[in-house]
């Protein structure tokens, strides 16, 4: 079963080098907002806080639509399980 962090605002993180907004978030994936084009396959180390606990997790985009990338995690965290 996937479930999702329960967002009221997007979440200020990391993609890489890329700094951006998540949107969404689950055990298995989210949606970020970027300003800065990522390709689609990317793959990098998302970094992002929540509830002052620093979350990282390896991550790959796997589709972009104007400014907005859908993305996996390629690797499990029971930390984010944990929280969610």
């Amino acid at each position: 079963m996937t479930t999702r962090l329960h967002l009221t605002r997007p979440l200020d993180g990391w993609f890489g080098d890329y700094p951006v907004r998540l949107v969404d978030v689950t055990t298995t994936g989210g949606l970020i907002e970027h300003d800065d084009a990522i390709p689609v396959g990317a793959r990098a180390l998302l970094r992002f806080f929540w509830r002052k606990q620093e979350i990282e997790i390896t991550a790959e985009t796997s589709r972009h639509i104007e400014g907005e990338s859908a993305i996996h995690f390629v690797e499990k965290s029971e930390q984010l399980e944990r929280l969610i």
